[in-house]
């Protein structure tokens, strides 16, 4: 029988279907423990158990731990990119690696539009300004409440209402650089929501976007023209701090940026100083040059600034769709046929 090292979660039926079919070790993720394993637990794992395939997520599968099984013929990295995994071995090895693209594609583009609303209706802050007890009064509550509503008193600061006065999203501009899977994703979401869709995305078609209601556009028309700028492009040089001061000057000062792609998409000390400066309105940011921030980073006190700690993709569902691609990939190799979401 062959075996199987899982050290990745796993939804039950997969677990099982395992279990039946295949000399089945979990360790890891796959058995509840929240710490992904260490190169060397790894190994010796892949060295005692001596499997043919290797599920993992992000534990280091490196040219060390993969050579430690003489038995490994097929490695499913359980992301949607497996930097985790020692791709020249593989390839050298003749290894077939397959990853689950896109799995929290649609947990992202959520979470992208969430930001989106916090950032510009300025969520956070007013929660802010009620228990740092700014916008509250001393006292005990009013038995009965007021007979209208409207949380305005002589010894507040400011209105809210008027404080907080802002963007309403359908009818505004969203500037998507990058339309990768979850870019398209946010692209449908923001215009079932009422916005106007520009695209900058060199490997794109003008037509076929066009055919969607979005407009293909030059890098800089679409800084210019957005009312809100997301970022869905991938980490090249190309890519690094492609968002930076010469690109705040040219935003609207009404604009906002928001970021659940990669950190060195954007040069953070730009941002923090187009901020403080108010030379846009704020941003929503999920991901960092480094993580997890330090307790004297300047950027935890920027104002304007949501942030939340790369979570974005983190949604209950996750592993259900990895799941299901995870198990496509083994049937595909069971029956000989080169899986569908193989790398190589």
């Amino acid at each position: 029988m062959r075996r199987v090292l899982l050290v990745c979660e796993l939804e039950e039926d997969g677990k099982e279907y395992l279990s039946k079919n295949y000399d089945l070790l979990m360790a890891g993720a796959a058995t509840g423990e929240c710490d992904e394993l260490t190169e060397v637990a790894l190994a010796e794992l892949m060295a005692s158990h001596q499997p043919h395939i290797l599920l993992v997520n992000s534990s280091p599968a490196t040219a060390r731990v993969l050579a430690a099984s003489d038995c490994l013929e097929l490695v499913i990295c359980a992301r949607g990119t497996p930097n985790n995994v020692d791709l020249n071995y593989c390839r050298d090895k003749g290894l077939l690696l397959c990853s689950t693209p896109s799995r929290n594609a649609n947990s992202v583009a959520e979470f992208t539009i969430g930001l989106m609303m916090a950032a510009t209706r300025q969520i956070p802050q007013s929660m802010e300004a009620i228990r740092d007890h700014t916008i509250v009064l001393e006292g005990d509550p009013l038995d009965g409440g007021s007979k209208d509503v409207t949380w305005i008193h002589s010894d507040l600061p400011y209105i809210p209402y008027e404080r907080y006065n802002s963007l309403e999203i359908a009818g505004a501009t969203l500037g998507l650089v990058g339309l990768g899977f979850i870019g398209g994703l946010v692209a449908e979401k923001a215009k079932a929501l009422g916005m106007e869709i520009l695209v900058y995305d060199p490997y794109q078609n003008k037509e076929a976007l066009a055919s969607k209601g979005y407009r293909l556009v030059e890098f800089q028309e679409l800084i210019e023209g957005s009312d809100v700028i997301s970022l869905h492009a991938k980490e090249t040089e190309q890519t690094r701090h492609i968002i930076n001061t010469e690109v705040f000057k040219t935003m609207k000062p009404s604009a906002y940026l928001i970021n659940t792609a990669r950190g060195s998409l954007v040069n953070y000390d730009d941002l923090r100083q187009a901020l403080k400066s108010r030379q846009i309105a704020g941003a929503a940011v999920d991901v960092f040059p480094y993580e997890p921030l330090r307790s004297n980073d300047p950027l935890i006190n920027t104002p304007n600034l949501t942030m939340t700690p790369h979570i974005a993709g983190a949604s209950r569902n996750v592993v259900q769709h990895h799941t299901r691609m995870v198990m496509r990939s083994i049937h595909d190799f069971e029956n000989g046929e080169k899986p569908k979401f193989a790398v190589f």
